[in-house]
């Protein structure tokens, strides 16, 4: 990505000199990231709420279902008719905190263009006991999920 972005500030122009596009280069990224870390709390609450690109919230059977979106904002999982794909598996446990600290972690990871191991895709909060987790299967639903 960056030696694309600089090869593109060069070939228009818009830098005379690979040093400049480098400064360029740094001077975005230091941009975006201070903007990553101002709206991070706004963003929690967006994803939190069940209702925002990030990720949807759903009722299901008395269950309560947070469903990741595309890197483009658009669903994975119809929510009028959703169940936990098979190739998921049965997912994997953790408390409530543990649970909220994954799900927001990956969102923060994602718009820092930073990869995880692990992408979580579901986030099924459980009445009684620990929640459950359901991880992206392969490279190409990771990819969807813009890691």
């Amino acid at each position: 990505e960056r030696e694309t972005i600089i090869a593109c500030l060069l070939e228009s122009g818009l830098a005379e000199n690979r040093e400049r596009a480098e400064r360029d280069w740094q001077s975005a990224v230091a941009l975006e990231e201070r903007a990553i870390e101002r709206d991070w709390p706004r963003r929690q609450q967006q994803i939190l709420s069940g209702n925002s690109k990030f990720c949807h919230r759903v009722r299901i059977g008395g269950r309560d279902y947070f469903l990741r979106q595309t890197a483009f904002y658009r669903p994975i999982f119809q929510y009028s008719h959703f169940r936990v794909p098979e190739h998921l598996g049965a997912g994997k446990e953790y408390s409530r905190p543990e649970a909220q600290n994954i799900w927001l972690d990956s969102f923060y990871a994602q718009l820092r263009h930073e990869s995880r191991p692990q992408v979580p895709l579901i986030w099924e909060l459980r009445p009684q006991g620990d929640d459950l987790i359901y991880y992206a299967v392969g490279k190409e639903e990771k990819r969807l999920c813009g890691f």
